[in-house]
């Protein structure tokens, strides 16, 4: 069966250009078609071709990778995208997915990317993702707290904080997405039976209230304690830093955030701390010291 999806990219100073991507089961395995008022000529096929047929097709929420996923290991192929055409296909997920998924989907952040699959291990593999291609996966979830022999359907919710899933048996779950700043640290399931079609009202329940809250609460503590400041600057600070950067494998804990301004935190980047800091004219050793202090107790 023949899986499409739409992608709409848009380029400064351009027309909107609208693509469709179709998964099936002929060579290549994927195609991609321009439109505009009806199809335009076929987009050239990848240079790296897919491995089995194709199963399903998803767009980056940023118009830059398109993912497509196959009956052949490695499962997926994930490939640079621009209204050019495909581009360099990016390294595959490591570890890699056990079996072939039936449906891909990035989060609405484009953080996550994650696999719907029929699978003992699991009904949904999910891995961090960058412009650098894959990161971590994440713990497998569904298979034991759920009946679904077959996925149908993976999607995100609006706001990025449950996954649902649906399929044969008619059963539905949706997985939390518990999250303390921007950065997706866990993963844990609820399941919720179908009724007449819908999952049920539970998602919304004060459950998901008290996690709101304790991610507010995790935030304004890194906050007070700097007194609203930034750790660098000391000017008001409006955002929180990793230090060490998530894409280098900094973690989402006290001891890897400070309160920041948005000035400091672009001008970082994705620089090591001292090498950046020492190199600013608003330098401070005393505030250096309480910055390696704060680091070290709170690991």
């Amino acid at each position: 069966m023949s899986i499409m999806q739409m992608l709409l990219a848009t380029s400064a100073g351009e027309a909107n250009e609208v693509h469709f991507a179709v998964a099936h089961n002929s060579s290549p395995y994927v195609s991609v078609y321009p439109f505009d008022n009806g199809f335009g000529t076929k987009i050239s096929d990848p240079s790296t071709a897919l491995p089995g047929n194709g199963k399903s097709v998803a767009f980056s929420p940023d118009k830059k990778f398109i993912a497509i996923t196959c009956t052949a290991s490695p499962y997926v192929h994930v490939y640079h995208w621009s209204n050019a055409g495909f581009g360099a296909k990016v390294s595959d997920p490591s570890p890699a997915l056990g079996d072939a998924p039936d449906q891909v989907s990035w989060n609405p952040d484009g953080n996550v990317i994650a696999f719907g699959q029929d699978s003992s291990n699991g009904h949904v593999a999910a891995y961090a993702w960058s412009s650098s291609g894959f990161g971590s996966k994440y713990t497998a979830i569904g298979s034991s707290t759920s009946t679904i022999s077959t996925v149908s359907a993976v999607r995100w919710s609006n706001d990025g904080n449950y996954i649902l899933v649906g399929g044969n048996p008619k059963q539905a779950f949706a997985a939390r997405l518990e999250e303390l700043t921007e950065e997706i640290v866990n993963l844990e399931i609820e399941v919720y039976p179908l009724n007449g079609g819908c999952i049920g009202h539970a998602i919304e329940g004060t459950d998901l209230v008290a996690k709101r809250a304790s991610k507010h609460n995790f935030r304004q503590a890194i906050v007070d304690h700097w007194e609203s400041s930034c750790a660098y600057c000391g000017e008001h600070a409006d955002t929180l830093d990793h230090v060490v950067p998530r894409h280098k494998g900094g973690l989402t804990i006290k001891g890897n955030l400070v309160s920041c301004c948005r000035r400091c935190n672009g001008s970082k980047g994705a620089e090591d701390i001292w090498h950046w800091y020492t190199q600013q004219p608003f330098f401070s050793e005393f505030r250096s010291e309480v910055i390696l202090e704060w680091l070290s107790s709170n690991q």
